[in-house]
């Protein structure tokens, strides 16, 4: 499966995404045992005045200790490693839409006011994960992020392993890493008529990081690379983007898509 944009990247859907959020609601539940059997003791008590109390509209210090108890754990495991517990239980991870890290205030916001306003109104903004092209819920859109599995990339490169299916790789330095997403991971109108006349066939793009991979099929190789190397839109794109790669690109044969 491939999304519209030919890459590897695929959305999670609403069910995936209600299944991660119930393993976690359950691992949470358990977790905050420790603090709701000391407050169930205190009740027992009658020293349970301070904790019943309203201080913050209705909401008593008990429930505004277990919100941020289980804030704290749904936004910290995002912004460290993409996933909750959940999550990872189901391959899931959350990113930003431009590939770039996580920041914690975007993190932070997603997590209260985004899903907060997700579940006003009966909940629709989590139900727009179920009819979103991107998969994405009220939360997501605010906060520009997407849930994507998290699965390993399905290529594997050898050097000089027989076939027609290639891939060149190449890394982009970090500085430069956003503005390339941005401006040169798409290949223009030129290009790719410049690597059909070449016989590039059926090609996707996809990276691991900083990491890029231009996978790709060609009945004769040493053909297409002298037509690319003697054309002067290919030429200019590759002096255009020398600065923002770290080394030169590599060609490899690709065993397995």
């Amino acid at each position: 499966m491939q999304c519209q944009d030919n890459t590897k990247t695929i959305y999670a859907g609403f069910g995936a995404r209600l299944s991660a959020y119930l393993i976690d609601s359950l691992l949470v539940g358990i977790a905050l045992l420790v603090v709701r059997i000391p407050m169930f003791v205190a009740y027992l008590f009658g020293s349970s005045n301070f904790i019943t109390k309203p201080v913050l509209f209705e909401f008593n210090i008990f429930d505004i200790v277990i919100y941020l108890l289980s804030i704290l754990y749904y936004t910290l495991m995002t912004y460290y490693t993409g996933s909750t517990l959940g999550k990872k239980f189901l391959s899931l991870k959350v990113v930003s839409a431009n590939g770039e890290k996580l920041t914690f205030i975007n993190v932070l916001y997603r997590e209260t006011i985004g899903k907060y306003l997700s579940g006003v109104v009966i909940c629709i903004g989590y139900f727009m994960i179920a009819i979103d092209e991107q998969k994405r819920g009220l939360h997501d859109i605010l906060c520009d992020t997407r849930v994507i599995y998290n699965f390993k990339v399905p290529v594997k490169l050898v050097d000089k392993a027989p076939g027609k299916k290639y891939a060149w790789t190449w890394s982009v330095k970090e500085e430069f890493l956003k503005e390339f997403l941005e401006m040169h991971l798409k290949p223009s109108a030129e290009i790719l008529e410049e690597q059909k006349k070449a016989g590039y066939k059926n090609h996707s793009i996809f990276n691991n990081g900083n990491q890029f991979f231009y996978v790709f099929e060609c009945d004769n190789i040493d053909y297409a690379n002298n037509y690319l190397s003697s054309s002067q839109i290919c030429r200019e794109w590759c002096e255009s983007i020398s600065p923002m790669v770290e080394s030169s690109f590599d060609l490899k044969t690709a065993t397995a898509v």
